[in-house]
C-alpha cells in the first residue's frame, strides 16, 4: 500500500541474486539530503513511510525519502542470523546506486530503524563506518553479537529512543521472547547500556536533561550531549511506555498489545529537527 498524501516511486535493485524493493520520494527541490528508514519486523518500507508521515513534514522539505524492503519482512540485524541474506552489502549498495543517480550529498546521510529495523541500524553503524551523518533508532537497543565487535572510530550523532514497559524489546535488555523474529533467544543490550556505551566511544559529555509529562501521566526524560567534535547524542525514555512509533493516535487494541504511547512526543517532528541540528561527520567518505 503506498502511503497517502506522497508521491513515492517503487524501484528495485538487483543485489546478491535478489531484486530487492524499495519506495522513493523525490522532492520537487533536492537539497541533497538523503533519509533512509528500516522498517519493523514482518512490515515494509511502505508501512514505515505512512506510519513516520515524514514526507508531509515542512522539517523534510528538500529531502529524497526511501524506505526499502527487508526480504520476508525481517532484516538481518546482529542478532542471530545464519542465512545467506546479506542486509548491510544490500544497504551498501542502495546508497551507492541512490548517489549514483541522484543529485546527493555524500556527507548528509541520514538513517532512522524502528524495532528490527533499528537493530540493524545499530549494526550499520559499524559496519558502514562514516556513511551517515546522523543515525536514529526507535524501540530497538543493539544484539551482544554486534556489541562483541562495536567499536569505530567516526561516531556519528545518534538519537536513541526506547519506552521502560517494551512488551517486545525489553528496556533492561536480555532476550525477546515476545518478538518475531527468530532470533528471539539472542541476547541484546538494555537501553541504559547501549547509551553508556556510546558516550563512551563517543566522548560525549556535557550532557543535560528535560522532563515533560502527558496527560496519562508518562514521562519523557530527554538527555542531551554533546562530543568535542561537533555531534550531537540525544537519548529519549518514555517511563511507561511501549512499542510504539511515539506521537501518533492508535486503537485501544494496539495499546494492548504493544504498550502505551503518548501524543505529546511527536517522534518524527523530533527525529527531523535533531537532523536539522547536527553537522557532517568528521572524516566522512569523500
Amino acid at each position: 500500500m503506498q502511503p497517502a498524501s506522497s508521491q513515492y516511486q517503487r524501484h528495485q535493485l538487483a543485489f546478491d541474486g535478489r531484486q530487492r524493493r524499495y519506495i522513493i520520494h523525490t522532492p520537487e527541490s533536492p537539497d541533497g539530503r538523503l533519509l533512509i528508514g528500516l522498517h519493523g519486523a514482518t512490515q515494509r518500507g511502505s508501512i514505515m513511510a505512512r506510519t513516520s508521515g515524514f514526507a508531509d513534514l515542512p522539517q523534510a522539505a528538500g529531502m529524497t525519502l526511501v524506505f526499502p524492503d527487508a526480504v520476508n519482512g525481517i532484516w538481518r540485524d546482529g542478532r542471530d542470523e545464519d542465512d545467506d541474506v546479506d542486509d548491510v552489502g544490500f544497504i551498501e549498495a542502495l546508497i551507492d546506486q541512490l548517489l549514483g543517480s541522484h543529485s546527493l550529498r555524500e556527507d548528509a546521510i541520514f538513517l532512522v530503524g524502528v524495532s528490527n529495523g533499528g537493530f540493524l541500524s545499530q549494526r550499520l553503524v559499524f559496519e558502514l563506518e562514516g556513511r551517515f551523518r546522523a543515525v536514529a533508532t526507535l524501540i530497538a537497543t543493539m544484539g551482544l553479537r554486534t556489541f562483541q565487535h562495536a567499536f569505530v572510530d567516526a561516531v556519528p550523532s545518534l538519537y536513541l529512543i526506547a519506552g521502560t514497559a517494551d512488551p517486545i524489546i525489553p528496556f533492561t535488555g536480555g532476550t525477546t521472547p515476545n518478538s518475531l523474529m527468530a532470533s528471539a533467544d539472542a541476547s541484546i543490550l538494555g537501553f541504559d547500556d547501549l547509551v553508556q556505551h556510546w558516550k563512551q566511544m563517543g566522548r560525549f559529555h556535557a550532557c543535560s536533561q528535560q522532563y515533560r509529562s502527558d496527560t496519562s501521566g508518562l514521562k519523557i526524560i530527554e538527555e542531551n550531549c554533546h562530543a568535542d567534535s561537533g555531534q550531537l547524542l540525544r537519548a529519549t525514555v518514555v517511563e511507561g511506555g511501549g512499542h510504539q512509533w511515539y506521537g501518533r493516535k492508535v486503537s485501544d487494541d494496539t495499546i494492548r498489545q504493544f504498550g502505551a504511547t503518548t501524543r505529546r512526543f511527536k517522534v518524527s517532528e523530533d527525529i527531523l529537527a535533531f537532523f536539522l541540528q547536527v553537522p557532517p561527520l568528521r572524516g566522512h567518505r569523500d
